[in-house]
């Protein structure tokens, strides 16, 4: 949001996303990296991300919940800082290595 912006934030409704992604692993690789995970826990915002290496699979789980109508100016730094540390975090990209 932008330093300058004065007037609220406002949406129709709240909202609840769970998003399951699953990655096979080929035959010949492993893993090398997963992001770590990250849990952000304010009344009006929740966000998980999971990651899991289970047998042949890297699973990603994601959660959001947003509990707000509204975002009032005093939120917008405490959003931004929420938003920024959520997409450093699903900017990252597993890494898989052959064995």
């Amino acid at each position: 949001i932008e330093e300058d912006r004065s007037i609220p934030i406002r949406y129709k409704f709240k909202a609840y996303y769970n998003i399951v992604n699953e990655l096979e692993i080929p035959e010949g690789y492993q893993v090398d990296f997963v992001p770590e995970d990250l849990i952000i826990d304010e009344n009006w915002l929740s966000f998980k991300s999971k990651y899991e290496v289970l047998d042949n699979k890297v699973i990603h789980t994601e959660e959001i919940i947003e509990n707000f109508i509204q975002l009032d100016k005093d939120q917008f730094e405490q959003f931004n800082n929420a938003l920024e540390a959520i997409y450093e975090t699903t900017s990252q990209t597993i890494i898989l290595k052959k064995n």
